[in-house]
């Protein structure tokens, strides 16, 4: 009789109750901390200088995801994550995310350092939050990916933050606009173009200063790459191609992907679905990484 009442009850529970307690249920499978600084800066938004960590409630010591997230570099935000925290999570990984200051406000180099300011706090502080500082993967998204690209490809922000390059062991990269902004500047919309020049200015001189393309040189401390775009534009296939000519040129390892049934919001929205494809090669990329570090090539 009491299993019938109880059962009573949880029918009648009312259907906004029910998406409250199955959302709870969601977020209770990783232990996550927010609204981490990593950085103060004067004059600036606090909140964005802050990241995200989402935890294994089991394990320690495990690899990190470090997310850069995209929005023309004037907005997006380290919240709106979707499936990715519970994909890595599940799978053994500390799941990162982070946000950076954007423009108007700021003008490149400041995004750039902002990423690179939190990748060396990472570095420094994994363990309080279960990662290994010797096992750090970054993947940034659009506009994200550049930073990414950036960051990982020119060693002067790492280390004027106090790391270097070496401190990352894979880089991905999902649907870049601006690895070459000279080329961006020819083959780009009229609006990436005016979102561009309003972050990293006018001239050629300080578009070439911002592009990843421009600091790809053969180093043994480099990380693989992997570089993804989606079908629905044309400029991002043009600078996934320049950046991996680039770096093969250079004898960095590196892959490229190219999803068809892909937009570049579909890449970001649905990244963490369990029949995802490129979620796949990513986690794939990750592992492969992992097992070539474990048992390096001879």
């Amino acid at each position: 009789m009491r299993i019938a009442r109880l059962l009573l009850v949880f029918l009648a529970v009312p259907a906004g109750i029910k998406s409250s307690l199955a959302q709870k249920k969601d977020e209770n499978s990783y232990l996550r901390i927010t609204n981490i600084r990593y950085a103060t800066h004067t004059h600036s938004d606090a909140a964005l200088n802050m990241l995200n960590v989402y935890m294994p409630k089991k394990g320690s010591n495990s690899p990190m995801v470090i997310w850069v997230h995209g929005g023309s570099l004037s907005y997006g935000d380290k919240d709106n994550m979707l499936h990715k925290p519970e994909y890595f999570t599940a799978r053994g990984y500390v799941f990162v995310s982070l946000n950076y200051r954007v423009s108007p406000a700021v003008k490149h180099p400041v995004h750039a350092q902002d990423v690179a300011d939190a990748l060396v706090w990472l570095h420094e502080n994994a363990k309080h939050y279960s990662g290994d500082p010797e096992k750090m993967f970054l993947i940034g998204h659009s506009n994200g990916a550049d930073l990414a690209a950036l960051v990982a490809l020119d060693s002067k922000y790492l280390i004027k933050s106090g790391g270097s390059p070496a401190m990352l062991d894979g880089v991905v990269l999902l649907d870049g606009e601006g690895y070459d902004l000279s080329l961006l500047m020819k083959t780009g919309t009229n609006k990436m173009k005016e979102w561009y020049m309003e972050a990293f200015g006018k001239t050629k001189k300080e578009w070439d200063q911002a592009s990843a393309v421009n600091f790809v040189k053969p180093d043994s401390n480099l990380p693989p790459f992997m570089v993804a775009y989606a079908d629905d534009q044309e400029p991002s296939e043009k600078q996934a191609i320049a950046l991996s000519k680039k770096l093969s040129e250079a004898n960095i390892r590196n892959t490229v992907f190219h999803y068809e049934k892909k937009t570049t919001n579909s890449l970001n929205k649905e990244l963490g679905k369990e029949t995802d494809k490129p979620t796949e090669d990513i986690y794939r990329f990750l592992q492969e990484i992992h097992y070539i570090a474990v048992n390096p090539i001879k």
